[in-house]
């Protein structure tokens, strides 16, 4: 019998499953099992989800520092997004010593008042977790409301 566990959005937390099993044991014919321990973070991520709020024609701009392991050493290999003609997104890199730390930013560059979701997935050499999924929400307030009219 195998159990796997989506530990997604876990990291650095506790965790507890459980799982009804059925045997084809007359006097056990099904029982609960539970799984429970804490969950390791795959690498630090500061903060963990973006919002960019402001009014049109401001700039929005939010950076994202993500740093690796000693336990759990990866490279980010490659980014996508949905709205490339809503978001520039920039990805730096600087070696420190036993991790390497990311530092992403994002800035909106969509004129027109609105909301908008978007995710963007960074991709890693990593067999653990070969993406890391980042969402950000986007605010924009018509810019004849900033002056309160």
């Amino acid at each position: 019998m195998t159990v796997k566990v989506n530990t997604n959005g876990y990291g650095g937390r506790a965790i507890n499953k459980g799982v009804r099993v059925y045997t084809n044991d007359p006097e056990l014919p099904e029982f609960n099992l539970s799984m429970a321990g804490k969950v390791e973070r795959f690498a630090e991520i500061t903060p963990d989800r973006l919002v960019l709020a402001g009014y049109a024609g401001e700039t929005m701009r939010q950076t994202v520092t993500i740093r690796t392991r000693e336990t759990h050493p990866f490279r980010i290999t490659d980014m996508r997004h949905r709205h490339v003609e809503s978001l520039k997104i920039k990805l730096d890199q600087t070696d420190q010593g036993c991790c390497t730390e990311y530092v992403l930013t994002v800035e909106n560059v969509r004129e027109a008042p609105g909301r908008y979701v978007d995710q963007i997935q960074l991709q890693t050499d990593s067999d653990i977790k070969p993406e890391i999924r980042l969402v950000v929400s986007v605010f924009i307030r018509p810019a004849e409301l900033k002056d309160g009219s």
